[in-house]
C-alpha cells in the first residue's frame, strides 16, 4: 500500500513536468488541465475533456518508478490529445467520445496521431524511454491494449527519431 505523502509527491512531480510541457503546446496555454490520481482497469493514464474541462488521470501504481524522461513521454502524448481535443466543438467530442468507444480501428487511428504530434511537438526520445519503460514494466493486459491499439512501436519511434537526427544533420551541414 502506498502511503498518501508518496501520491503527493508523484502528483506535484506530474504537475511540475506538464508545466514544463505545455510550453510546446500552445493551443493550451490558457487552458486548466486538472490532475488526479486514480486506479485505472487499463492503461496507465488518460485525458478526459468534458465541455471546457480538461483531467488528466494517472495510475500511480503504473508510474510511481517511472524517470521524469519516461513520465514526461506519456505526458507529451496526453497533452497532445487535449491539444486535438481543444480543436473539437460539443458536437465532435461526443462522435469522437461515441467512436472512441465503440471503434477500435478509430482508437488506432487516434492513438497513432497523438503519438505523432507528440514526438512533432519534439518529444521523440521522452516517447521512446516511455514504451521501453511500458514494455518493461507493463501487465500482459496492458501490452495487449497497446498492441491492438497499435500506438506507435519501439521499433517505429526509433526509426523517426533515426530520420529526425539524419534530417537535422543534413540541415546543419547546410
Amino acid at each position: 500500500m502506498n502511503s498518501q505523502k508518496e501520491v503527493e509527491l508523484f502528483k506535484r512531480r506530474c504537475k511540475r513536468l506538464i508545466s514544463k510541457i505545455r510550453k510546446d503546446f500552445p493551443l493550451l496555454k490558457n487552458t486548466t488541465i486538472n490532475f488526479k490520481v486514480k486506479k485505472l482497469k487499463s492503461g496507465s493514464m488518460m485525458s478526459t475533456r468534458i465541455f471546457c474541462n480538461y483531467t488528466l488521470t494517472a495510475d500511480f501504481e503504473k508510474y510511481k518508478d517511472a524517470s521524469d524522461k519516461e513520465l514526461t513521454g506519456v505526458l507529451a502524448h496526453e497533452l497532445s490529445h487535449f491539444e486535438s481535443y481543444w480543436k473539437k466543438n460539443i458536437w465532435e467530442m461526443l462522435k469522437f467520445g461515441f467512436l472512441y468507444i465503440f471503434s477500435d480501428k478509430f482508437v488506432k487511428k487516434v492513438e497513432r496521431q497523438t503519438d505523432i504530434i507528440a514526438m512533432k511537438r519534439g518529444y521523440r526520445e521522452e516517447l521512446l524511454a516511455n514504451r521501453l519503460f511500458l514494455r518493461r514494466t507493463s501487465s500482459k493486459e496492458d501490452k495487449k491494449r497497446l498492441k491492438k491499439y497499435h500506438y506507435l512501436s519501439v521499433k517505429e519511434i526509433k526509426k523517426r527519431l533515426k530520420k529526425f537526427r539524419e534530417r537535422n544533420r543534413n540541415d546543419s551541414r547546410n
